[in-house]
């Protein structure tokens, strides 16, 4: 059998390089991933993208921490919105968010969409929407109020008549 030479830049992963590796095993995957959304660069936990592993942000850091886990600078450059990925990163963790004023719900839901994350009904909501509910249960609670106060008032008119 003969034997072909490989051009000089191309690399084979061969049997004493392995032995040069860390000393983790292959399957495993480092705990911290880095990412760059934007330009704002993020380091977290990755089995906090592993939770929902079909949603895009666990596929990449499974397909991308596989082939390149010995690299220690490895970042992945994600082109979307970085300081809305903060608030992603907080959906992720809580699995609800409040978001701040200067954030659409329309646009976090598209993000949301984007990297394949599910959500429940309910559980994104704005400043905006929490100040709205909050008024209308207080707004309810005084109407209710006033409405007992009336009858009290009628009945303690009747009685008074009789």
């Amino acid at each position: 059998m003969a034997r072909t030479k490989k051009p000089a830049n191309t690399t084979t992963h061969t049997a004493h390089k392995k032995a040069s590796l860390p000393k983790h095993s292959l399957q495993q995957h480092p705990k911290v991933v880095r990412l760059n959304v934007g330009g704002n660069r993020y380091e977290l936990s990755r089995d906090l993208l592993m939770e929902d592993e079909k949603t895009m942000l666990a596929k990449l850091v499974s397909d991308t921490w596989l082939k390149n886990k010995d690299d220690p600078d490895l970042e992945v450059f994600i082109d979307r919105d970085g300081e809305t990925f903060r608030h992603v990163l907080q959906y992720l963790r809580h699995k609800q968010i409040t978001l701040p004023k200067e954030v659409s719900k329309d646009s976090f839901l598209k993000e949301l969409d984007y990297y394949g994350i599910n959500f429940e009904r309910g559980s994104v909501k704005t400043i905006g929407q929490n100040f709205y509910n909050e008024a209308a249960k207080e707004y309810r609670e005084l109407e209710k109020e006033i409405q007992e106060k009336k009858q009290l008032c009628l009945y303690l008119k009747k009685d008074m008549s009789m």
